[in-house]
């Protein structure tokens, strides 16, 4: 398996980032030319990437259209073509996917600018491994921050930390529990904090991904996660892996979104977990990055969700238990843990 399908990364706070940047009069990294050739290249490569992997069109005659139109663009081929145009026209082709809007353009510097809107020291918020108190013992609630950068050492320095901060707070108690607060995850990086979380997972884990053809692929098999957690080299010992097939409570949000989906995903593909909260975003895609010539990134969608042998999921995930305080969440949070500890036979007050 590819390096580039390893590092799958799901956005959706980057979609709400990239709408912002598409809706501005002007955005000087998609000003200036671009070269007749390396434009030809650059629609070359999108337009074959889309056709040859990404989710196909919701209307085959409107991509039809708009492929016409970006190649209009180009012109003859003899003079240089204005960058914001061939932006523009790439973006409308890529809006004729069905992929809820998650297939993605942006420059160089666009993808910086969001890559760099977090960073590894967030692990070591305080919030990030508390312990509740139950009725029947302490839970630990984990609230992994969210993660938009991609680089290895980055990636390596956030799990490193995020365990660290776990281990400091399992040592304060003996939590008898788990409740994972997905709180924080507004779209952007999944896997520093899968490469934490997947600890909790067991050969039982339904979560799967779906290509265009309805092809599945287990997301915490041997050519997905395990080949991403080898890729990272040795991690401190993982004290989750004491909850790994217990009855874990997962908690969302309306704004839990595409990264933050793909982790609800991958913990409700455990038999025993339940999901707590409201209604996630919708953002129920996976994306894989592809570069193209002048040096812009397209996040390609590839691929749907789905639960074991379930139809593919499409929009928001829903929570398994629902309640009047849903909206609150602190109150979901303690619903969550108030049940985890009651399923769990560790949990003895």
């Amino acid at each position: 398996m590819s390096r580039e399908f390893v590092r799958l990364i799901v956005l959706a706070g980057a979609l709400l980032f990239a709408l912002t940047l598409a809706n501005a009069e002007s955005d000087p990294s998609e000003s200036g030319t671009m070269d007749a050739l390396l434009a030809r290249s650059f629609v070359d490569k999108l337009t074959q990437a889309v056709e040859a992997k990404a989710l196909r069109a919701r209307n085959q005659d409107q991509y039809d259209h708009e492929k016409a139109e970006l190649y209009r663009v180009l012109g003859d081929g003899s003079v240089p073509v204005d960058r914001k145009t061939v932006y523009e026209a790439s973006r409308r082709l890529l809006n004729t996917l069905d992929t809820d809007g998650h297939t993605i353009l942006w420059s160089r510097e666009q993808l910086a600018s969001f890559q760099a809107t977090t960073s590894p020291a967030q692990a070591a918020a305080s919030n990030v491994a508390r312990l509740m108190p139950t009725a029947k013992g302490a839970v630990l609630v984990v609230r992994p921050p969210q993660t938009t950068f991609t680089d290895g050492p980055s990636m390596v320095e956030f799990a490193r930390t995020l365990l660290t901060r776990i281990n400091d707070e399992i040592g304060r108690s003996a939590p008898c529990a788990l409740v994972v607060d997905l709180s924080d995850q507004k779209g952007g990086n999944a896997w520093p904090p899968l490469a934490v979380l997947g600890a909790l997972t067991t050969a039982k884990n339904e979560a799967r991904w779906v290509d265009r053809d309805g092809k599945q692929t287990p997301i915490m098999g041997p050519n997905s996660y395990q080949s991403f957690v080898r890729g990272l080299g040795p991690l401190p010992s993982n004290p989750l892996s004491k909850f790994a097939g217990t009855s874990i409570g997962v908690v969302m949000r309306s704004d839990t979104a595409s990264a933050g989906e793909m982790l609800a995903i991958v913990l409700r593909g455990e038999p025993r977990s339940r999901l707590f909260g409201t209604p996630s975003y919708g953002a129920t895609t996976g994306n894989v990055v592809l570069s193209l010539p002048d040096g812009a990134t397209v996040l390609l969608t590839m691929y749907r969700y789905a639960l074991g042998t379930d139809k593919p999921i499409r929009g928001k995930l829903l929570p398994d238990s629902t309640s009047a305080v849903a909206e609150n969440p602190e109150a979901a949070v303690l619903a969550a843990a108030e049940w985890a500890s009651q399923q769990n036979t560790s949990c003895l007050k």
